[in-house]
C-alpha cells in the first residue's frame, strides 16, 4: 500500500493511531517542512503558517513527535504569541492533542495490560514514543480513562509528574 493510500490518520504500524507524516503528505500538502536545521538548545521544531522546522538531531521517536506536535500548531492556526502564559497554556493545549492523538486510549491499555508492572519507560517502548509523551497523556486522561487504566493494571498508575520539566513554562496542568 502506498503512502497516499493508507487513511492518513493511521500509523503503518499501529493500525488506528495517528500518523502525522502522512497528515504533512495528505492533510497539509502546502505545508514545507525541514529537518535540516539545528535547533537552538531545547527547541525541538519551530512552526509559522505554512512552515515547519523539526530539528535534525532529533532521535526517530522525537521526530515523529515533534512533527505531529508542530502539524497541531498548524491546525490550530495559532502563531506567535506574546504573553508567556498564553504561550504556555497553547503550549500544554498543542502537547495533550499530540498525546492523544500518538497514544490512543486502546493502544495505552494494550501497553498497561502486557506490562502491568511495567514503568512509563516501559509502556512508552512498547507504544513506539518517547516517556514524555507518555507522562502527558497520563497527565490529560479522563477520569473515566484514569479508572479504566487502573482496573486494567490492578492498581494505581505511577506518578506522571511533569513539575519542573515541562519545556513550555509553568506546570503540565
Amino acid at each position: 500500500m502506498t503512502l497516499a493510500a493508507r487513511p492518513h490518520h493511521q500509523h503503518p504500524d499501529l493500525p488506528g493511531r495517528w500518523n502525522p507524516w502522512q497528515a504533512l503528505v495528505i492533510d497539509h500538502p502546502g505545508v514545507g517542512c525541514s529537518f535540516d536545521h539545528q535547533l537552538p538548545p531545547r527547541v525541538l521544531g519551530l512552526s509559522k503558517p505554512s512552515q515547519i522546522w523539526v530539528c535534525k538531531s532529533l532521535t526517530g521517536f522525537e521526530r515523529e513527535a515533534t512533527l505531529a506536535h508542530e502539524l497541531v500548531h498548524q491546525e490550530r492556526g495559532i502563531f506567535g504569541l506574546r504573553d508567556p502564559l498564553e504561550r504556555a497554556a497553547e503550549e500544554r493545549e498543542v502537547e495533550a492533542i499530540t498525546a492523544r492523538r500518538l497514544i490512543p486510549l486502546r493502544d495505552l491499555i494494550g501497553a498497561v495490560f502486557a506490562c502491568p508492572n511495567g514503568d512509563i519507560g516501559s509502556w512508552a517502548q512498547r507504544l513506539a514514543v518517547d516517556v514524555w509523551l507518555v507522562r502527558v497523556r497520563l497527565l490529560t486522561l479522563t477520569e473515566v480513562e484514569a479508572m479504566a487504566l487502573e482496573q486494567v493494571k490492578g492498581g494505581p498508575l505511577p506518578s506522571a509528574g511533569l513539575a519542573g520539566a515541562y519545556p513550555f513554562g509553568g506546570d503540565a496542568r
